[in-house]
């Protein structure tokens, strides 16, 4: 067992070698029965016995009460989000959940296909750096149950405490964090944990549950999803996972010997207090995570940026060291997850992986002890005359102009050159090929050249084919490592965690106008802005192979693509029901599936899900654009051509607005946007979202800066970029 590698992994995470052990040696013959456990029926008197002493253990290291219910399941924990709201919440009732990270947003978008959900608490405002306190907790009076993640995984974000909700049943999902430390399984109705983390192996999810919460089942909910009928059958309805079931076993077995959950929570408190020193004793390594709000379970540090991520270094993990960082998926950092029985002894593993990289960093001519740490304490808004400026700028103070951070990552896309390229090859153009079409191919032939050396990776407003993948790929081509996500917010965090080179989110259209989400996650991420498309748009109605054309009873889209072929519907399809999802690709998907469906989307999720165009462009107005924005961490240079965007909040006083936009008039700088949008201060405050023609470097606009920000409470330079070329 010398080879064996420290294990750092969320999940699957390591076993205890004993255990892997026991289960090598009975793997051909179970205890002298002639066969494996793989291999025998799970109603044979053999198996019963593994299951009833898997339970039995389960039940004595946690003392769960005779009125719970313990069931063994398939599907992991993220099957428990739909199957949850199915038990235990009825139709047309109510349940409250609690934000504090991405596994609890996915039970909270689940549980919102069943139901209403009411987003108790978000840590969001903290940018999931710390919990809120329960007394700021908005509970409704008649909730079916409430909903909380007690650990985040990915975030490293975790309770300390259990909430207090009255009656109400509470709900956690305990993956990363049951066995961990002893538990009062009575103040729950139901807990539920993949066994990937401290149980057993992957594909097995642990239930236990108040048996007054049985039978609640709506009369919907698939007879396998029955929390009721899995426990009136031992959970053996149809044939469980019983290897996975087995090796929860031998665990439990394990972790008695050990001395059970209190043994645990002593080894576990050691481990996570090594990894906390060594990190906040770091130059280099910063945990942003409130310190009353640390996960035990799950470490992330990160690095000051994104420049420091392992793709940049060559430095080999020493071969006693993990075989897998476990690198969060949106956060540019190094995640230790000290789950189940990743070794007390091996955490010096991590501290002197980091001393091994810092050095080398001083041998690569980089800083290493001189680099200026990120703040350890969450961001907070500074106090002063007026906390707007904390709220507009976190860091900033009134009457300071201030320019989102600038990370300075490796430069593999500099916007400069590109814009000057492109620009260039246009003007020298004399055909055949029009301008737009040469612009293509040198975006092409730029994308791959780039590629060569380092490809680069974009996160857009998701999923495959929507008119953000189709803006990200015009801007960059099609060289790029391209990754979807779920919502605006999510484009933000990978770009500002370096998990992502660059991210593209819609901005503005020409016919609907701005898109609320990007401007308030700007109000929110310290980011900048480096770039911008303009995309035509154009919708085509859309149908599948087996779609019947003369019996179509619904079209899906997007609802901004509904109101901008609102007209053309009237007139072609004016009984048809429209019907609204949360993407124009999530509707090009659907249509597959249906007969009698179709959908308005654009021609890359028409080519991706193989779709025919019934009818093409039938948006109401042939000009229909839409503007993306092109985030990073990179501030470029001024090319001569260029757009800036700022924020401003300035005091509640009769002509404000009037002075904040003086300075352009008199300059003549030529704006070409201006929005309001709530403050994150106070009731009735706004911020201005201004963007204008010029570079924030040019002595003029300097000094236009300089004045507005001598009347502002504060002034945020997001960023100046190049204009959109094509």
């Amino acid at each position: 067992m010398n080879k064996r590698a420290f294990n750092f992994c969320a999940g699957p995470a390591a076993l205890p070698e004993p255990v892997l052990q026991r289960a090598q040696a009975e793997l051909l013959d179970w205890q002298g029965k002639g066969l494996s456990v793989m291999e025998m029926s799970h109603r044979s008197d053999e198996f019963v016995s593994i299951a009833e002493k898997a339970e039995q253990d389960l039940r004595d290291l946690l003392s769960i009460p005779s009125n719970y219910r313990v069931l063994f399941l398939q599907g992991g924990a993220s099957q428990q989000f739909a199957q949850i709201p199915l038990n235990l919440l009825p139709e047309g009732g109510k349940a409250d959940y609690v934000d504090t990270g991405i596994w609890s947003r996915k039970a909270i978008d689940e549980a919102r296909r069943f139901g209403n959900v009411n987003v108790a608490a978000s840590a969001k405002p903290n940018d999931y750096f710390s919990i809120p306190a329960q007394r700021d907790w908005q509970l409704s009076k008649d909730a079916a149950y409430l909903h909380y993640t007690p650990n985040e995984t990915i975030g490293g974000l975790e309770f300390d405490w259990i909430p207090d909700v009255g009656e109400v049943p509470l709900v956690a999902d305990m993956s990363s964090t049951i066995l961990s430390r002893p538990l009062d399984v009575s103040r729950f109705g139901l807990i539920y944990a993949g066994a990937q983390k401290n149980i057993g192996p992957s594909g097995l999810v642990v239930v236990i549950v108040r048996e007054d919460l049985l039978g609640r089942a709506r009369s919907s909910c698939p007879t396998m999803l029955d929390y009721k009928v899995a426990a009136d059958n031992g959970s053996m309805y149809n044939t469980p996972p019983t290897f996975a079931w087995y090796l929860a076993g031998l665990i439990f077995q394990w972790m008695k010997e050990q001395g059970g959950v209190e043994a645990m929570g002593q080894v576990n408190d050691r481990k996570q207090r090594k990894l906390y020193q060594a990190i906040d004793a770091s130059a280099l390594y910063n945990n942003p995570i409130a310190p009353a709000d640390r996960s035990w379970m799950n470490v992330p540090s990160a690095w000051p940026t994104s420049a420091w991520t392992s793709r940049s270094w060559p430095v080999p993990r020493p071969a006693a060291c993990s075989t897998s960082r476990a690198t969060a998926r949106w956060a540019a950092c190094a995640r230790r997850s000290t789950t189940r029985s990743a070794r007390a002894r091996s955490m010096p593993c991590w501290p002197t992986w980091r001393s091994s990289r810092r050095s080398t960093a001083d041998e690569r001519g980089r800083p290493a002890e001189g680099i200026a740490r990120p703040d350890r304490q969450p961001g907070r808004a500074h106090h002063g005359a007026d906390q707007r400026a904390g709220a507009l700028c976190p860091g900033s103070g009134p009457g300071q102009v201030r320019v989102a951070a600038r990370r300075r990552a490796a430069v593999y896309f500099p916007p400069r050159a590109r814009a000057w390229v492109l620009k260039h090859i246009m003007e020298l153009n004399k055909g055949p090929l029009d301008n737009e079409e040469m612009a293509r191919l040198f975006r092409e032939i730029m994308s791959s050249c780039l590629a060569l050396e380092q490809p680069l990776k974009v996160a857009y407003l998701g999923p495959e084919g929507t008119f953000t993948q189709a803006a990200a790929l015009k801007h960059f081509g099609h060289a790029v490592i391209s990754q979807p996500m779920a919502a605006i917010d999510e484009v933000f965090r990978e770009v500002v965690a370096g998990a992502v080179n660059f991210g593209v989110v819609p901005v503005e259209n020409s016919t609907e106008g701005a898109v609320n989400h990007t401007l308030d996650s700007f109000l929110e991420h310290d980011m900048v802005i480096c770039g911008e498309v303009e995309l035509r748009i154009h919708h085509h109605l859309l149908v599948g192979e087996t779609t019947k054309t003369d019996r179509i009873t619904r079209i899906y889209s997007h609802a901004q693509s509904l109101a901008q072929c609102r007209k053309w519907l009237d007139a072609h399809y004016p009984n048809v029901e429209r019907i609204a999802v949360s993407s124009n690709a999530d509707a090009a998907k659907r249509v597959n599936s249906e007969w009698n469906s179709a959908a308005i989307a654009g021609d890359m999720a028409a080519q991706l899900y193989g779709l025919s165009k019934l009818a093409e462009k039938i948006e109401d107005r042939p000009d229909n654009s839409t503007r993306f924005l092109i985030i990073g961490s990179q501030e470029v240079p001024p090319t001569g051509d260029d757009k800036t965007s700022i924020i401003v909040s300035m005091r509640n006083k009769p002509g404000a607005l009037h002075e904040l936009l003086m300075p352009f008039h008199t300059n003549g700088i030529d704006l070409t946007r201006i929005e309001t949008r709530p403050s994150r201060s106070g009731k009735w405050t706004y911020v201005f979202f201004i963007d204008f023609v010029g570079h924030h470097q040019d002595p003029l606009i300097k000094d236009v800066l300089e004045r507005i920000n001598g009347e502002a409470v504060a002034l945020k330079v997001l960023g100046s970029y190049p204009k959109a070329v094509l």
